[in-house]
């Protein structure tokens, strides 16, 4: 995730935009309901337990690491069944 240096920062000036495309496209993640979920699994969210912003044209990636994280979840829990029962 982009963030823009400090105003304090040697050879910062800073400026607004000019026109609308050049202002870049943010998603923000923010997960609901965790209040519902016990500890041990919402450790196991990692990273998706917690508010965050990307950008747009990071979509495709977030979606990807979404679903294999999610599959592995998955995965965990089935052989977590299969060797309790």
């Amino acid at each position: 995730m982009y963030q823009p240096p400090p105003a304090s920062a040697p050879g910062h000036s800073p400026s607004r935009p000019k026109t609308k495309e050049d202002l870049q496209r943010m998603v923000r993640y923010t997960p609901l309901e965790l209040e519902k979920e016990s500890p041990e699994y919402i450790q196991k969210l990692d990273f998706l337990a917690d508010t965050f912003t990307f950008g747009y044209d990071q979509m495709e990636f977030f979606l990807k690491t979404l679903n294999d994280h999610f599959a592995s979840l998955s995965e965990e829990q089935n052989d977590s069944a299969m060797t309790d029962g």
